[in-house]
């Protein structure tokens, strides 16, 4: 699985909470049905699991600013794999951990 998780400030209003996007190719995975079964599970591992708290945005329980995180999840296993949603909650609290412990690279510099 890839995130990926540009911050966006034109888009959000004040204390905006994180933004979640769920994708799977259809290269990877030609049938619909298991293309959209793969995206429920990683929507439903994602509510579960997106209580740890992510850093400059309204999930930290703090009044942030206008900027707002926008995440996307991009499933890049096989058909032949997919991963039981427990399997998906493990990999995604491991991800949402990473990144709530990233710096916040999008904080304005002096320059700006």
């Amino acid at each position: 699985m890839t995130i990926t998780f540009p911050v966006s400030p034109e888009r959000a209003g004040k204390g905006a909470a994180a933004r979640a996007l769920f994708t799977v190719a259809k290269k990877q995975v030609p049938e619909a049905v298991e293309r959209n079964r793969i995206k429920r599970l990683m929507r439903e591992a994602y509510r579960l699991e997106k209580s740890v708290q992510v850093p400059g945005t309204a999930l930290d329980g703090r009044e942030c600013s206008n900027d707002v995180l926008f995440i996307a999840f991009i499933y890049r296993g096989r058909k032949e794999s997919v991963p039981s949603l427990q399997e998906f909650r493990v990999e995604f609290r491991r991800i949402l951990q990473a990144l709530a412990r990233r710096p916040n690279r999008a904080e304005p510099t002096d320059d700006e």
